[in-house]
């Protein structure tokens, strides 16, 4: 399985957790405590504050209705993907 199929597979798990609205479930396995996740002016690092943003932007009535990967690329253990949601 490639590095890509994996991220694919992620965002799948992300999205049928969305569904269920479970923020926590969504963030488990796709963040790690020393991501960075960037989707604004200023970046998010860790696991808790990414799951805290997520929980606030569904609670505010963001929806997610799907993810599409534009680019995902690693290199022994680090990698790094570009999408839309």
């Amino acid at each position: 399985m490639s590095f890509r199929d994996d991220v694919d597979a992620l965002n799948e798990r992300f999205l049928a957790a969305s569904k269920r609205n479970d923020p926590v479930g969504a963030c488990a396995d796709a963040y790690t405590d020393d991501a960075v996740f960037v989707a604004g002016p200023e970046p998010i690092r860790g696991r808790t504050a990414i799951t805290a943003a997520i929980t606030d932007a569904w609670r505010s009535g963001n929806v997610l209705k799907g993810m599409t990967t534009l680019v995902a690329e690693s290199h022994g253990d680090m990698g790094y993907t570009i999408g839309t949601a």
